[in-house]
């Protein structure tokens, strides 16, 4: 239920709150940007919560447990020995394509005006339309162009990554 619940909640809004709050509180640069991944790593569990379980109790009715079960092997080892690894492959891939989401989030927060006062892509590209804004040149492209395609390439490198340790998980995948 729990997860229930915490999927429910719309992060934008809760992020913008609590950006809002820590720059009315006057709150260190650091602790802004690590409070901010702080509530992305609580609101984001709940995807790979639900994977998890169902991974889980599909593997808990397969044949083999039920004989490990009766030469008695324990519980732990059961868990330690054909559940995790069965499972820690899946929640690496599900984790490295968590990453491009919580850059964009990032960068989404600053482009709202929600900053830590750290230089990262999101306030180059806010910067930039601040400048825009100001009454500056629309061809100031350099401003614009290398923040979003960084962006860009790292979350496609992670993409590649994640698809990467699929192919490696899951042997159908793999071409031959």
């Amino acid at each position: 239920r729990t997860v229930d619940v915490l999927g429910n909640i719309p992060l934008l809004p809760v992020l913008v709150l609590l950006g809002v709050t820590l720059q009315e509180l006057d709150v260190s640069p650091w602790t802004r940007l690590f409070v901010i991944i702080g509530f992305l790593v609580i609101f984001g569990w709940g995807g790979m919560a639900i994977i998890v379980r169902s991974m889980t109790l599909s593997i808990k009715s397969e044949p083999y447990i039920d004989a490990a079960k009766a030469i008695g092997a324990s519980d732990r080892r059961i868990i330690f020995k054909h559940i995790l690894p069965q499972i820690v492959p899946y929640a690496m891939a599900n984790l490295v394509f968590s990453v491009p989401g919580a850059i964009l989030v990032e960068a989404g927060l600053s482009v709202l005006g929600i900053r830590h006062g750290l230089p990262t892509w999101g306030s180059i590209l806010a910067d930039a339309r601040d400048y825009i804004g100001a009454g500056g040149s629309y061809g100031v492209w350099w401003w614009i162009l290398p923040p979003g395609i960084l962006i860009g390439i790292t979350s496609l490198a992670f993409v590649f990554l994640g698809l990467a340790l699929e192919t490696v998980v899951e042997p159908r995948l793999k071409r031959r």
